[in-house]
């Protein structure tokens, strides 16, 4: 999913692109959202660095059952400081938000979330924000006040989305049991703050876990 700009829409009409279809992309205010949304997911996301989480490479090297001296090397050649740098196509070839701990987790998400607003594609943010079945929630408990409130904006838009309207009763429960829920004081403020675990009804507990390796 991508939302071209005003401009962008004009251009595409002279060609012969469906007007119906580009209108209803097109509206102001929709684009509009979009930018918003965007400078909220920077804002709530500036400076958070990698730590000692898993990185992208890293995380495919976990997936591939590589050796620790392998996921270590492969750990070696990731972004660790700055995810603004992180391009769509390393999102989309090292794909691995399944295998990325709570740091990795924290320091990706920005990346993947405005690519998926600009139609890069590279991963079902969506579903990783939703379906907890599987993951549990552990690795989206070092997210702060702010960086929660720009997920919820996000999960927010995309509900509205005609690309996701698959994914609105997901999104809708996972607000309900997950995402409204109110975090404790020490966690509203600071980007690597660390909130204590919160239970989830049984249905929303995690089933399995993720392997893990050492820094």
């Amino acid at each position: 999913m991508r939302y071209p700009s005003p401009e962008e829409i004009q251009t595409l009409k002279s060609r012969g692109y469906d007007r119906t279809l580009l209108d209803e992309r097109a509206s102001r205010e929709r684009w509009d959202a979009v930018c918003e949304l965007r400078e909220q997911i920077r804002a709530a996301f500036r400076g958070v660095s990698l730590g000692r989480g898993v990185g992208l490479r890293q995380g495919c090297a976990l997936d591939d059952w590589q050796p620790p001296e392998v996921c270590q090397q492969r750990r070696e050649d990731d972004e660790k400081d700055d995810w603004g740098r992180i391009c769509s196509e390393d999102l989309f070839r090292y794909e691995c938000m399944s295998f990325l701990d709570a740091e990795g987790f924290r320091f990706h998400l920005p990346a993947y979330m405005l690519d998926d607003l600009d139609g890069g594609g590279a991963a079902s943010v969506v579903r990783h924000l939703t379906d907890f079945s599987i993951l549990g929630t552990t690795r989206l408990e070092l997210l702060s006040g702010s960086q929660r409130d720009a997920v919820c904006a996000f999960l927010n838009f995309m509900r509205d989305d005609p690309d996701h309207f698959r994914d609105r009763d997901a999104i809708d429960a996972a607000m309900d049991s997950y995402w409204r829920v109110p975090i404790p004081e020490e966690n509203q403020e600071g980007e690597q703050a660390v909130a204590p675990n919160r239970s989830l009804p049984p249905t929303l507990k995690s089933t399995s876990s993720v392997r893990g390796s050492e820094d």
